[in-house]
């Protein structure tokens, strides 16, 4: 899953050549926490106040 992930960030990557790379490696770090922290992520979405009402 993890060779998956590199795999697609690396092809987003060359595909957005304009983007600057510390906000490419920002999304890199949040997309990574899903794979490493799914629950955390689980847990912060469940916790949104959108889902109260």
């Amino acid at each position: 899953m993890v060779r998956d992930l590199l795999d697609a960030m690396s092809n987003w990557q060359r595909a957005s050549k304009n983007e600057d790379p510390r906000r490419f490696a920002a999304r890199f770090r949040l997309m990574a926490t899903l794979l490493e922290r799914p629950q955390d992520v689980i847990a912060q979405l469940a916790a949104q106040e959108w889902r109260n009402r």
